[in-house]
């Protein structure tokens, strides 16, 4: 039986039961839909996908449906926090990301950048409209998005 080769032409593997993350003191609660993107990541459903997008790679796929390294995208996972919260983020630092108290995941924190939801809604669902259910969505979630992921371990 032949496998299928995975999107980007390899399966990652995000998951490490094993982590240490007791040196790790900051953390942030992450939202239903950041939990579901997390564990995609974690699991490989979104090969070719190491941790969420970064600002270069949001932009990419937002106006070219593919990454810059031109691999084909549509979907652009992003993990949205508020400005308070983004603030107290140190770049190069690890944090968890909690969700009901339970840590499901550890980024290090590569950069912050503010996405272009008017854009966004406009390329996605066609309508910046805040009666469109999911762009309704979309503009609730906070403005700024924390990015990649180097070493997502969920534990």
């Amino acid at each position: 039986m032949t496998l299928v080769i995975p999107h980007g032409g390899e399966l990652i593997d995000r998951i490490n039961l094993n982590f240490n993350i007791s040196t790790i003191t900051h953390e942030i609660e992450i939202d239903t839909m950041a939990l579901s993107d997390l564990e995609l990541i974690a699991n490989g459903a979104y090969s070719p996908l190491t941790g969420f997008l970064s600002k270069e790679d949001y932009e990419s796929v937002l106006s070219r449906l593919r990454f810059k390294n031109e691999v084909v995208w549509s979907i652009l996972i992003t993990l949205a926090v508020t400005e308070e919260v983004a603030d107290t983020l140190i770049i190069g630092r690890k944090v968890k990301l909690t969700y009901n108290n339970i840590v499901y995941g550890v980024l290090e924190l590569k950069e912050k950048y503010v996405p272009n939801k008017v854009e966004e809604a406009k390329k996605v669902f066609q309508t910046t409209d805040s009666q469109h259910p999911s762009v309704k969505k979309l503009f609730s979630r906070p403005e700024v998005i924390k990015i990649l992921i180097d070493g997502l371990f969920k534990t």
